[in-house]
């Protein structure tokens, strides 16, 4: 086992068409090398950003859920996803800011 530092893995594998939508969150994963990837290991990030940033609140909303992607994806190729996710508190204080990396995979062969 490897581990690469983010520049490298960018370069491997990225997630395309991120959408967020009240209960779940999809993209497509697409693997650029000439091997096959495995335990694709994603985090999805939604942030909390106060109206205020200069006078805070006490509690922030803001969450880290992972997720590991079922089944391999093919040299070269991409694979859908879907993820169920639990709601948002609604708030008028701020808003989420979201994002999603890829945190962990295994290339198997070459």
């Amino acid at each position: 086992a490897a581990i690469v530092p983010a520049s490298e893995a960018a370069q491997t594998i990225v997630i395309n068409d991120l959408r967020v939508q009240e209960g779940s969150v999809s993209g497509t994963i697409v693997n650029k090398s000439s091997a096959t990837l495995r335990g694709v290991k994603l985090l999805l990030r939604q942030v909390w950003q106060w109206k205020d940033e200069r006078h805070p609140g006490t509690d922030s909303p803001g969450r880290a859920l992972p997720f590991t992607l079922s089944g391999d994806v093919a040299p070269n190729a991409s694979a859908p996803f879907t993820f169920q996710i639990p709601p948002l508190e609604q708030r008028s204080d701020g808003r989420f800011v979201t994002t999603m990396d890829v945190t962990g995979f295994t290339e198997v062969g070459p």
